[in-house]
């Protein structure tokens, strides 16, 4: 009898930490998720380590904050084509976390915490090849942006783009990660990127080289901050897409907070020409702010050109407007003549002299005409 509680509590210790950290790994795969920081970048190693075989790692939920070099361990992985590392609490990345995964494809590193400028004396961090699939939802530190914009933060990740091997790139995704500008030339070494997601961000506009972007296919801009498409943007859509002859087949617009007025006339057009097979959920493409409240929400596509008109402002306010351009001209004048004031006073005594020596000239030419006289 206690031979058998004693084979059962042995049982129990090698069930139960599989049960709680949810693991179960073999020669080729392994899948391990915890939210309850039981697990360790060590224990990843480790895992690595024992597999060398390994095709697909998920890895989630744990406390990760510095992904250290050989992530999986001093061994090669050439089998390796998926690599999951979500919700990790990753800050920073070395860039040797990946190396042995020559021919990785797929990687994900969505819901963690990456300050990317920590990689600036390393940037070589996306040293794939094969690599076709990368996943950085919600990847990205707080963005500190008080005395710049998001473009000026994300040079560094364009840096780690640029010097990383980016070509064979298929698909990109950095949905909600506070974006509200990006440099131009972000994507253009991605020459075979055929899916790009930004969704979920804070782009006012497109301001990046999208004609780089030649194979693309997919374009996600919905949930951001766009009042108003730029002429430019519809204009490289409509060559991307050519009347559904060209690599383009879809873009989202839905949920920008559109503004229904004279300045929408362009989208309204484009959209009503051959592009509305182009954009998806057009009716989702509704105004945000509109010159009567009864249209706000309701779609863009639901007026005519007649409806969508900018608001005159009442002639009070027309007056008002004039008056305060008036008053800043004039307190602009009148600083301008008293910092050159030194300059005035000196033109204005030089015109009264000289107007004085012709007064006098004038007075004695009198005087001597009528005393010959």
């Amino acid at each position: 009898m206690l031979i058998l509680l004693q084979s059962f509590v042995i049982l129990l210790v090698g069930i139960i930490p599989s049960v709680i950290l949810h693991c179960t790994e073999s020669d080729t795969e392994l899948v391990c998720s915890n939210s309850q920081d039981h697990m360790a970048f060590e224990d990843l190693q480790d895992f690595g380590q024992r597999h060398p075989n390994l095709s697909k790692v998920v890895f989630t939920g744990h406390n990760i904050p510095y992904l250290g070099k050989n992530s999986l361990g001093a061994v090669r992985h050439d089998s390796l084509h998926t690599y999951n590392l979500s919700n990790n609490n990753i800050k920073k990345i070395d860039p040797g976390a990946f190396h042995y995964m020559r021919n990785l494809k797929t990687l994900i590193l969505d819901d963690n915490d990456w300050n990317f400028n920590a990689n600036v004396d390393h940037p070589r961090v996306f040293n794939h090849s094969q690599l076709t699939t990368l996943s950085l939802n919600n990847a990205f530190a707080p963005l500190n942006t008080a005395d710049k914009n998001s473009s000026e933060v994300f040079e560094m990740l364009d840096v780690i783009f640029t010097n990383s091997s980016m070509e064979s790139l298929v698909s990109l995704s950095m949905r909600n990660n506070r974006i509200d500008g990006l440099p131009v030339d972000f994507f253009d070494n991605m020459t075979n990127l055929e899916v790009l997601d930004l969704s979920y961000n804070h782009l006012p506009r497109v301001a990046f080289n999208l004609l780089a972007l030649e194979k693309l296919k997919i374009l996600n801009l919905h949930w951001n901050s766009m009042t108003h498409i730029d002429n430019s943007l519809l204009f490289n859509l409509s060559l991307m897409y050519n009347g559904g002859r060209g690599q383009l087949q879809t873009v989202t617009l839905y949920k920008n907070p559109i503004a229904c007025d004279c300045s929408v006339h362009d989208l309204w057009r484009w959209l009503n020409t051959n592009n509305k097979t182009l954009v998806e959920d057009i009716d989702k493409l509704t105004c945000s702010s509109a010159p009567l409240d009864t249209m706000v929400g309701s779609p863009l596509m639901s007026f005519t050109l007649a409806d969508l008109v900018c608001k005159k402002p009442p002639k009070g306010e027309t007056y008002i407007v004039l008056g305060v351009v008036l008053g800043i001209v004039g307190a602009v004048a009148m600083v301008i003549l008293f910092l050159n004031r030194s300059f005035f006073i000196g033109k204005y005594r030089s015109c009264r002299e000289t107007l004085g020596s012709k007064h006098e000239h004038s007075v004695y030419s009198t005087t001597r005409y009528d005393s010959v006289r």
